[in-house]
């Protein structure tokens, strides 16, 4: 079903990566669809106004939600919480209108929204579709064709309020997966969250207080290293925030991957007296990285 079956009217908070891609998305897939954004800054949305990205564009203070029946918040995660409860407080929110985040941490979200008077409105989603790059130059129509995005419903939302929540999605190529927030956080702690901390260390490991090394370091870096701390050029204070709002699950995975790091250690510490221990161990993890990502 074509999007402006859907919505017609969209307004963006934040174009970043993954607000300036929506509207990309919008724009090929649905172009009578009237899209405005607002940021922090409106001389940076210029240039997606002039482009013909958006039809209208500001700043946050100045947002006009007359007429839009779907909100979408794309704005670092921390940000989003009070910007959330504010859209859903304005007398200019239709009463029909939709206000989705596509943030990395929902139950904190969710959280500060459910005691709302219009906590129906607000959908949580989360897009598996980002990238260590930022801003809407970065973006592409493309981004979320193909790509998961996870729905959190909560208690308050209305059965066919996510049902087009899940065809807007849909009408845009991605594929929709419903989970409760709880289980989402604790999910992506371990898929999206950890490996990030991981590439950090990474990336730390082979930089911090190593002189000795610095003039031919780069000699030495292979495809490998560079496929697993890409992640981490990703924005501080995305990461930083995400680390704040997810801490118990990403702590929690990190003491699980210290603890699963010393047993290989010591796997590898007696392959010379016991290899057949460690063959298995690798030969497992080959076939089960096989089957989780073929």
């Amino acid at each position: 079903m074509p999007v402006d079956l859907i919505f017609s009217n969209v307004a963006v908070y934040g174009l970043g990566l993954l607000g300036g891609s929506l509207c990309m998305a919008l724009r090929k897939t649905a172009p009578g669809t009237a899209i405005s954004a607002w940021g922090r800054s409106a001389q940076r949305l210029k240039p997606a106004l002039d482009e013909g990205l958006v039809d209208r564009a500001g700043a946050m203070e100045d947002a006009d939600l007359s007429g839009a029946d779907l909100v979408v918040v794309s704005t670092p995660v921390a940000a989003s919480i009070g910007i959330i409860r504010d859209i859903l407080g304005r007398e200019d929110l239709e009463e029909h209108a939709l206000v989705l985040d596509v943030g990395s941490v929902k139950e904190a979200i969710i959280d500060s929204v459910i005691s709302h008077c219009r906590a129906r409105s607000f959908v949580g989603c989360h897009p598996m579709a980002g990238s260590e790059k930022t801003g809407f130059r970065n973006g592409r129509p493309d981004l979320y064709s193909g790509s998961a995005v996870i729905i959190t419903p909560h208690e308050k939302n209305e059965k066919t309020d996510v049902e087009k929540v899940d065809r807007f999605w849909k009408a845009l190529g991605a594929r929709t997966v419903f989970t409760g927030a709880s289980f989402h956080d604790a999910l992506v702690a371990r898929t999206s969250h950890l490996p990030h901390m991981v590439s950090c260390v990474l990336v730390e490991q082979l930089t911090a207080g190593r002189g000795d090394i610095a003039d031919i370091r780069d000699d030495f870096i292979g495809r490998g290293f560079k496929d697993m701390t890409r992640i981490a050029a990703g924005s501080e204070e995305i990461w930083g925030e995400i680390s704040l709002l997810n801490s118990r699950n990403i702590t929690s995975a990190i003491d699980d991957f210290i603890a699963r790091l010393a047993a290989l250690r010591d796997l590898i510490d007696r392959a010379g007296t016991d290899r057949e221990k460690l063959d298995d161990y690798l030969t497992r993890m080959r076939k089960s990285r096989e089957e989780i990502a073929p």
